[in-house]
């Protein structure tokens, strides 16, 4: 009978013991460790009436007479500079150099929440966030494109090497390759992949050898490429030695923010990861997001997981995002957190030192002052710990409570009706364009057959390159002018992919240019045709029967440097409203290439007029692509809806 009262009363102990630890982790703290506190000798510099305040009350039950008191309370001018005060408190905390454990209970205990404290604390951390755009250097031209892609078709190494160390192609442009950035020393990492295992690492210290000897530059963007690619540390360090600049770096790769160091955990190579790690970047792009531990976390092999959970422990750094912890323990085997008791030490969340819970306590007993200072009370409402972390939730949400309109806006903003409307503007645009296709195609059926002929071969030979010849053949059946020859020259030069020194040579020569050339030029020449053109005089102002100008045209083909250029020259930006616009253009690429910001950032510093369109577009991106949104209205906050 003893035996079945005890088993009872055990049950009875257990249960209520799970629902106490049940209420403690969804605040993050054991109601256990606050006992604690509550039965260690008061050695420290904090007072008992402290200790009191902050811990003894937190099970009190709010009498009855006081729970519509903070209800009843309307916010007052006041509230506004508690909250700044409050706010202050935890910055002096936050640059105090407490572990993040002190902070995420203080915020608990205080009633502030982590969530939005976590929020404030971080606050315009991604205006430190670089842009991988990088420096414009330009672009190689379009036969050194083509013979590029030919080479990196056929993995063709050596010879790819000869085009640089004789300098066929430039040293310091970039690579436009279908939509893909490659800078000199990407492109050879990309063509390496692809040879066997065994070879890429002797061939890749050779190249790379190679192509530093001849001044061709390392980018921040190859130190992302060869960590994202596997390649061994001697690679990483042989390219870092020739690297100019802050290796420790924070970035945007593929929607995260990521360091070398990050992106190396992500990438599951732990070599990678230790190499950018002694080379000191840091495991934690930004204090309040993602680190190397979250990004761990998602390793199912454990012995690897072991590996970096080992590493990135000596950095001294704990989980960003509460669910790591857990996952990180259920997926670490027995036998190594046995052998490693400080990680259940760092990942206990719930487990302060003497010293950090004094601290706890002191912040959190220091917010509650600023909080009710100046309250009047006959003590029994404000003594109880639970209403005042409500008051100071309510007073730290005063912002959260009043969002602007704005704000609203883009929260509830319906982007499935903007989606529509972009499809019947996509539509209209489709038809105005088959109706221009369908003049050219009766143009051509008016045309005789001997002259369809002509036509025909000439296109065969502008497509082999060869205009001069294209030209003679013309010239036997139409005559022109010596000024017509020279007009046809270009076009047909132009058309054949002719190298700019030649085309540049046809306009001092005293070739006209028809303004309807301007896209064709723009997308297939470099700048340097431009400014000739320029030097000439024309302003490329010209604008086309559907809205598109030279800036469209740059924007479409992806030309930053004749953007620049045509923008300081003062060619509108504004050709057209709607979804013709180029900075709806610009918007609407970053969908699919989000590295491509460059454009809009050129557009928006350019003067280009932005609209409720605009500001649509951009919103219709806050649910589907929310790091690309945050980054727009970051940057540009004029784009914000």
């Amino acid at each position: 009978m003893k035996v079945k009262f005890y088993s009872i009363i055990m049950l009875l102990l257990l249960v209520a013991v799970y629902f106490f630890r049940y209420d403690g982790i969804q605040e993050h703290i054991s109601n256990e460790n606050r006992q604690q506190v509550i039965q260690e000798p008061e050695t420290s510099n904090t007072s008992s009436l402290i200790k009191r305040s902050v811990v003894g009350d937190q099970t009190q039950v709010i009498p009855n007479q006081c729970n519509d008191l903070i209800e009843l309370l309307e916010p007052q001018v006041n509230w506004y500079q508690k909250k700044q005060l409050i706010q202050d408190l935890l910055v002096q905390l936050d640059e105090s150099n407490v572990s993040r454990k002190v902070i995420d209970q203080v915020l608990i205990d205080a009633g502030i929440g982590i969530s939005r404290g976590h929020r404030f604390l971080r606050g315009d951390d991604l205006k430190n966030v670089t842009s991988l755009v990088g420096e414009d250097t330009g672009f190689i031209n379009f036969e050194q494109r083509k013979l590029i892609a030919e080479l990196l078709q056929d993995s063709d190494v050596e010879k790819l090497l000869s085009l640089y160390i004789n300098g066929h192609i430039p040293q310091d442009k970039m690579i436009l390759l279908g939509q893909k950035l490659y800078s000199p020393v990407q492109l050879f990492l990309t063509i390496l992949k692809k040879q066997p295992d065994e070879d890429i690492e002797a061939e890749a210290i050779i190249a790379i050898n190679e192509l530093m000897a001849v001044k061709v530059p390392v980018y921040f963007s190859d130190l992302i490429e060869s960590t994202t690619k596997g390649f061994s540390v001697v690679i990483l360090q042989l390219l870092n030695d020739h690297y100019v600049g802050d290796t420790n770096q924070v970035f945007y790769y593929q929607e995260n923010i990521h360091t070398l160091a990050t992106l190396a955990a992500q990438s599951e190579i732990v070599e990678s990861a230790g190499y950018w790690l002694a080379e000191g970047v840091t495991p934690s792009p930004l204090k309040y997001r993602e680190n190397a531990l979250d990004y761990v976390a998602k390793i199912n092999d454990a012995p690897l997981l072991e590996s970096f959970v080992s590493l990135l422990l000596k950095y001294g750094i704990i989980p960003n995002k509460k669910n790591t912890s857990l996952l990180i323990k259920q997926k670490l085997s027995g036998e190594y957190l046995q052998s490693h008791p400080e990680v259940i030490a760092k990942f206990d969340y719930q487990s302060l030192s003497k010293h950090e819970k004094d601290i706890r306590d002191e912040a959190v007993s220091n917010i509650f002052s600023k909080a009710i200072a100046g309250l009047k009370d006959d003590g029994a409402c404000l003594s109880s710990f639970k209403l005042k972390k409500k008051f100071v939730g309510n007073i730290f949400s005063l912002e959260d409570k009043e969002k602007s309109e704005q704000e609203l806006l883009a929260v509830n903003f319906d982007s499935s009706k903007f989606e529509q409307q972009l499809q019947l503007l996509r539509q209209k645009e489709l038809e105005k364009y088959e109706v221009d296709k369908s003049s050219e195609k009766s143009n051509e059926l008016i045309a005789t057959p001997k002259q369809q002929k002509t036509t025909k071969r000439v296109a065969q030979l502008l497509k082999q390159g060869d205009w001069q010849t294209a030209l003679a053949e013309r010239l036997e059946y139409v005559e022109l002018s010596e000024q017509e020859q020279l007009n046809v020259s270009f076009v047909f030069a132009l058309l054949a992919n002719a190298d700019s020194q030649q085309l540049i040579t046809l306009i001092e020569q005293g070739a006209e240019i028809n303004p309807n050339l301007f896209a064709t030029i723009i997308d297939k020449c470099d700048l340097e045709v431009l400014q000739s053109l320029y030097r000439h005089g024309y302003d490329f102002h010209f604008v086309d029967s559907m809205g598109n100008n030279a800036i469209t045209a740059a924007v479409g083909g992806k030309k930053l440097n004749s953007l620049n250029f045509l923008l300081n020259i003062g060619v509108t930006p504004d050709p057209a409203t709607g979804l013709n616009a180029p900075l709806s253009k610009a918007i609407s690429e970053l969908y699919f290439y989000p590295e491509d910001i460059r454009y809009v950032d050129a557009l928006v510093n350019g003067g280009a007029t932005i609209t409720d369109f605009h500001k649509q577009y951009v919103a219709s991106f806050a649910k589907k692509k929310k790091e690309l949104y945050t980054k727009l209205v970051t940057l540009y906050p004029q784009l914000k809806i």
